[in-house]
């Protein structure tokens, strides 16, 4: 079940930029907006700001990012997989919502895997296996013979059903071979708020909303949930390292365009995407933010696209997960 994500380095982002002076004039020569299927201010929205200025100046039109939250993303996703395939109206793409959770919940206004055509890989929001400070777990081991010991009845907070926090704790429940409660939130700061009041025993949260309870003392990481090991926590072992061979458990966000774009355009705003992550100060700033760049061509993408529809609704379906 492991999923490995294409990488490309800073070096090979540069070595993007003679082919960009070859692509540009396939861009959209009339303003471009990229959705953004969540309210202002959050991480996905900085980065959808940071290629709308890059497309911006590089095209010499008009790029924003335009917040269109609700549905779980699925009325962003909807708007791009129905808008013309001209390369003006494109999507930032949170991997767990789109085309990963919310096709197996229930039915959606678009096909997740035929509906949209893949730009650029972006980067990723790491997660970490959280526990409150006076937990008696202390590792992943630590935390599965606890689950154990409480016969089913240790709680886990999540931000929702079907978040990545729900979906993480889900799979590490069914790789562990543990039962474990599951209480929703609206969000990560209350699901927070409860894991530091002891009222839930572990949750699975970004790193970067967390990492200032981490460094106050306030809740404890136990385990860094991706496939390898966090910048901010360098010395955390990630789950696979730790017990369970196999688990990985990182968001990603993309950049997507509707079914039908034109071969230039789509590799123009591509290659214009690689670049803006290409350059030192929008990868300071993501990582600031919590989230690390992770660059990917659009090949690699759609292969990853892919591979979370599957994975995700097989662990939906054996944790029984439903949208109500």
């Amino acid at each position: 079940m492991t999923i490995r994500f294409g990488r490309r380095s800073v070096a090979a982002g540069l070595a993007l930029a003679p082919l960009w002076a070859r692509a540009q004039g396939a861009l959209p020569q009339r303003p471009i907006r990229i959705l953004v299927p969540f309210t202002p201010g959050g991480s996905p929205d900085v980065l959808a700001r940071l290629l709308a200025e890059e497309f911006g100046r590089r095209s010499g039109q008009q790029a924003v990012a335009e917040n269109r939250p609700g549905a779980g993303g699925n009325i962003a996703a909807e708007a791009v997989a129905r808008a013309a395939p001209d390369g003006q109206t494109l999507l930032l793409l949170l991997s767990n919502n789109i085309v990963a959770v919310n096709p197996h919940l229930g039915p959606v206004p678009f096909d997740p895997l035929n509906d949209f055509t893949p730009l650029a890989l972006l980067a990723r929001s790491p997660l970490a296996i959280l526990v409150g400070p006076d937990s008696p777990a202390r590792d992943i081991p630590g935390l599965l013979a606890l689950a154990r010991q409480r016969n089913g009845l240790l709680a886990y907070a999540s931000a929702g059903v079907g978040s990545p926090h729900h979906l993480a704790m889900a799979l590490l429940c069914a790789i562990g071979g543990v039962e474990m409660i599951h209480v929703p939130f609206r969000g990560t700061a209350p699901a927070l708020t409860e894991l530091v009041a002891g009222r839930v025993g572990v949750m699975a949260s970004p790193v970067g909303t967390a990492l200032p309870l981490i460094r106050e003392g306030r809740v404890r990481p136990i385990a860094a949930a991706g496939a390898r090991r966090l910048t901010d926590l360098p010395e955390l072992p990630t789950v696979a390292e730790q017990a369970l061979p196999g688990y990985e458990t990182d968001t990603w966000l993309a950049l997507v365009g509707p079914r039908g774009m034109p071969e230039p355009v789509a590799r123009a705003l591509s290659e214009a995407a690689l670049a803006t992550l290409a350059r030192a100060e929008t990868r300071e700033q993501l990582l600031r933010l919590g989230i690390e760049p992770d660059a990917g061509t659009p090949g690699e993408l759609s292969a990853l696209i892919r591979r979370d529809h599957a994975r995700w609704g097989e662990v939906i379906r054996r944790a029984g997960i439903t949208a109500g």
